[in-house]
């Protein structure tokens, strides 16, 4: 098999395999991904081409998958987690540059300490904004210097 040019390949179609491998039927693929019936034959049609095999074959019942893809399918199922689990990872929190909202309800005593936290995020979170509630007060803060 010639080397792929990812630059030219469509993702969506390791996507398209994986549903066909998984259903055995384009019409059930296509159901799974919302996508008509045609489109996933088509889609089929372009794997064949860049795998140079027939990957799914008429059977009983449904299709059935050549040996390349049978070889295929444990490593593109991890090919697709791995690429989900990219946009799962949270960046790593920056306390310098956030500018969330951080909600605190505190007993009583706890609100002593508020001045001393507030003075603590103005210098780590210039831009964090703190939201408190007590029985005796309830206040919205910013701890940036310029709002």
């Amino acid at each position: 098999m010639a080397q792929i040019d990812l630059k030219a390949l469509d993702l969506n179609l390791l996507v398209t395999l994986d549903a066909l491998l998984r259903e055995r039927h384009v019409t059930r693929a296509a159901q799974r991904l919302g996508r008509s019936q045609s489109t996933i034959s088509h889609a089929l049609g372009r794997l064949r081409e860049i795998f140079e095999d027939p990957l799914l074959v008429p059977g009983r019942g449904g299709m059935v998958a050549t040996a390349r893809a049978q070889a295929l399918e444990v490593p593109l199922g991890q090919a697709l987690g791995q690429v989900r689990a990219l946009f799962e990872v949270e960046a790593d929190f920056e306390p310098a540059t956030t500018r969330r909202t951080f909600v605190l309800e505190c007993p009583d005593l706890l609100g002593l300490l508020l001045p001393e936290l507030l003075a603590w995020m103005s210098v780590q979170a210039p831009n964090a904004r703190l939201s408190f509630t007590a029985s005796w007060v309830s206040c919205d803060m910013s701890t940036s210097k310029t709002r």
